[in-house]
């Protein structure tokens, strides 16, 4: 697979990572049978990872939580909590971290820091579990960048065409904005290649990606019934936003070994079953599409699997999914060729006694009854 080498400072970086890459390659195809097969249709609970749940959640047919790693916490046997590298970021008070843009950042000393940490996170070199990266304050996509919080934040725009003001005062706006763009997205997207082409090389059995990618743009949905609504992808201007993730980021889904797009359900979504079906449909069948091409292009025979991340809360996590929306998180996912589900929840929900009585009466048995039913 090609490495496209944007950024002269990165050269030296990339060209030994791409030189190791065919090294892996062979190691990297490979799934562990006892997990993953054609066969079966995992769900994976990752609620709270770094404390154990005060029932067995496999009782009501979901993967052991040890089977899934995401973000900063772990939870395999002997692990430690790691950083994720020196991502650059900007916080609420402006303040650069890490050179704030990725284009003003250090990625040999990212890669340095993965090298050093990513061992004590997954200690165990044949971990074949899922192994997610969770870094959401900026992506690689300049026009996704338009948030006013801490999440895909708008600062990450403002400090790139800084940038290019000062370097060209006398340029055009529209000059300055094309130049900051190119500049951004190409740093961006070589950080999160990059980064996954050593999380592979270290932990080659692990099943490597980012959460939420390939994103879903818009929740917004087309009146319909279930089998004619849209959302995102399938809705307006779905060409535009499907060009933006299969081709713009090919290179990340090449670099990747699963996909772990998000279907959490917004919550105008309550009381409108059809527009949860076709939203999961649109989001996962991206992620089939994405990794689909991103098979055909590295010539590969086999896709890489997909598993979207779904939680049993709607999105501002006040309100629990009715059991008619848990069924089909699973059942859409399946429909469309996903490889399983990862059932996400925090800390607050682990502690809630009222949400354990509520999973071991709603979310468990219907989870229970599908795998029942199927296979899990």
């Amino acid at each position: 697979m090609p490495i496209n080498v944007i950024m002269v400072a990165m050269g030296s970086v990339a060209l030994v990572l791409f030189a190791q890459w065919f090294v892996m390659v062979g190691a990297l195809s490979s799934f562990s049978s006892s997990v993953y097969d054609a066969t079966s249709f995992p769900q994976f609970w990752n609620v709270a990872e770094s404390e154990s749940p005060p029932l067995d959640v496999s009782a009501y047919g979901f993967r052991n939580r040890s089977r899934t790693q995401v973000g900063n916490s772990c939870s395999t046997p002997g692990c430690k909590s790691w950083t994720q590298g020196l991502f650059p970021t900007i916080d609420n008070k402006g303040s650069l971290k890490n050179g704030g843009v990725p284009q003003s950042a250090n990625l040999s000393a990212h890669l340095a820091e993965i090298e050093a940490t990513l061992p004590l996170w997954i200690p165990d070199r044949n971990w074949d579990g899922n192994a997610v990266l969770d870094f959401e304050a900026w992506t690689t996509v300049w026009e996704q960048n338009v948030g006013s919080g801490d999440w895909h934040s708008k600062r990450y725009q403002d400090e790139s065409l800084r940038l290019i003001k000062v370097q060209h005062p006398d340029w055009t706006t529209s000059m300055i904005e094309s130049a900051a763009k190119e500049a951004f997205e190409s740093s961006a997207k070589e950080w999160f290649v990059q980064t996954l082409l050593l999380c592979r090389k270290i932990r080659p059995r692990a099943k490597w990606g980012f959460y939420g990618l390939p994103e879903n743009w818009s929740s917004k949905c087309t009146a319909g019934n279930v089998t004619t609504a849209g959302c995102g992808y399938d809705g307006k201007n779905s060409s535009e936003i499907r060009a933006q993730a299969e081709n713009t980021q090919l290179d990340i889904w090449k670099a990747s070994s699963a996909l772990f797009p998000s279907i959490y359900l917004p919550d105008n979504f309550r009381g409108n079953p059809h527009a949860t079906v076709a939203y999961i449909k649109s989001t996962v069948g991206e992620a089939m599409r994405c990794a689909a091409k991103a098979a055909a292009h590295g010539g590969e025979t086999v896709p890489i699997p997909v598993f979207p991340y779904a939680w049993d809360h709607y999105h501002a996590g006040l309100d629990r999914l009715p059991e008619d929306e848990i069924v089909s998180c699973i059942q859409t996912s399946h429909d469309e060729g996903a490889a399983g589900v990862v059932w996400w929840g925090g800390s607050k929900q682990e502690e809630n006694a009222s949400y354990w009585k509520w999973f071991s009466s709603v979310e468990g048995p219907a989870v229970k009854a599908w795998c029942d039913a199927n296979e899990c």
